[in-house]
């Protein structure tokens, strides 16, 4: 006696030929699905790394901006006795700060360094070298030579002379260095040098005017 057909329980009665090709087709439109939702999910995880290294990489935060503010006139008190001479501390108008004040040996150079941040975002930073070789004047105005900022053209800034450079319409110029101020002032060299405007420059070459001026005071080394 030949076999009955299975009974399918969902169907009640045994499956037909077009019952097994139908079910078939629902099987393959079944995991056709779920290959495209897998497609899916691993393009937008894709997408999310490609944003993220974006963010991360390319579009980097300012370092100079994201430090906690630091007391520059605290600091300068501090380690004013370590120092060769006076180190400038200037008073600034509200809305400036500073991310930074250190004192140190910059290319065997003592140096007071600050960087301070504007009201408008832009940063500034004053280097303050006191009997200083060619080697730092190049590492605090960010150049090759230091004859580019000794020897560059001079203004009247804050009632002061500077040396000026401005490479701000340099695709090259270095991040932090594309304006660069320079000046003279007794044993000291002090260069400023940063993003901000030249309103601000004034502003803050303006704050260093009365401390400078003491400086001058003071006998350079090459003159003893």
């Amino acid at each position: 006696m030949a076999d009955e057909p299975r009974v399918v329980a969902e169907l009640g009665r045994p499956a037909t030929p077009q019952d097994l090709a139908d079910r078939r087709a629902a099987s393959r439109k079944f995991r056709m699905g779920n290959q495209t939702t897998t497609n899916l999910l691993i393009a937008v995880g894709a997408t999310l790394l490609i944003m993220v290294f974006l963010i991360v990489v390319v579009v980097r935060p300012d370092q100079a901006s994201s430090r906690p503010a630091v007391d520059w006139h605290a600091e300068a008190a501090a380690v004013q006795a370590s120092a060769p001479g006076p180190i400038l501390s200037p008073d600034l108008p509200e809305g400036w700060t500073a991310n930074r004040a250190t004192y140190g040996e910059v290319d065997d150079v003592e140096s007071w360094a600050i960087g301070f941040l504007t009201p408008t975002g832009a940063y500034i930073g004053l280097e303050q070298g006191f009997d200083v070789s060619g080697q730092w004047v190049r590492t605090a105005a960010g150049v090759t030579d230091d004859d580019l900022v000794l020897e560059a053209p001079t203004s009247q800034i804050g009632g002061r002379e500077w040396s000026v450079l401005d490479r701000r319409t340099d695709d090259e110029a270095p991040g932090n260095h594309p304006f660069v101020l320079a000046t003279i002032a007794g044993p000291a060299t002090v260069v400023l040098h940063g993003t901000a405007s030249d309103e601000e420059f004034a502003v803050l070459a303006e704050a260093l005017r009365s401390q400078l001026d003491q400086l001058d005071d003071l006998p350079r080394s090459d003159a003893e």
